[in-house]
């Protein structure tokens, strides 16, 4: 988005997220080894992961709390 978003609104029910306390997350694929990167409001230590794929299709199983870097990494 060009504007910075305080909420996210569901398409299905009509329900505000807000997105507050965001931190990054980032991943290198293992395949073509493009780093992509995001933001998440997710709070567990690893986050499965069923939504996160690369430009190339490839599923990124898992990301997991890096405390160093202060995001998600693989």
């Amino acid at each position: 988005m060009r504007e910075p978003q305080t909420t996210n609104e569901c398409r299905k029910c009509g329900a505000k997220i807000p997105l507050d306390a965001l931190v990054r997350f980032e991943f290198t694929c293992p395949d073509c080894k493009k780093v992509s990167y995001g933001r998440t409001n997710v709070e567990d230590a690893e986050i499965e992961n069923e939504k996160f794929s690369c430009v190339c299709g490839r599923k990124i199983p898992k990301l997991t709390w890096n405390p160093a870097k202060r995001c998600y990494t693989t």
